[in-house]
């Protein structure tokens, strides 16, 4: 079976090494807006290039909203639930870890101080 995880609601897939784009949601997202901005112009696109791929959404309410599971259902896609209060199997979670270290690392090696 093929592996692909999402990244707060971007899929990677780890099998190819491919991944999405990076939306940047200005505002509130609802799941109407999840719905028509992240999931039929990205997610759907992306999970037809990987056949058997697994979709994981994590609980936030726009995410889990019944639009959005009507139209993950509409869309049969996959879905892997995400069980409550459990932040070792969000990627986002070691990401966000991963990128801190990075930066701290960056501002170390430039001696403290960073100029943008």
């Amino acid at each position: 079976m093929m592996a692909a995880f999402v990244l707060d609601t971007m899929p990677v897939d780890t099998a190819f090494q491919r991944r999405s784009n990076l939306l940047r949601i200005k505002d509130n997202l609802n799941s109407n807006r999840h719905v028509r901005e992240v999931l039929q112009p990205e997610v759907v696109p992306f999970l037809q290039g990987s056949p058997g791929a697994i979709f994981q959404p994590d609980n936030a309410l726009p995410h889990v909203a019944k639009t959005v599971r009507d139209f993950c259902s509409a869309q049969q896609m996959q879905l892997l639930p995400w069980p409550a209060y459990f932040p070792d199997m969000s990627p986002i979670e070691h990401l966000g870890d991963l990128v801190g270290r990075r930066i701290a690392t960056f501002i170390a090696v430039r001696g403290g101080y960073t100029k943008y």
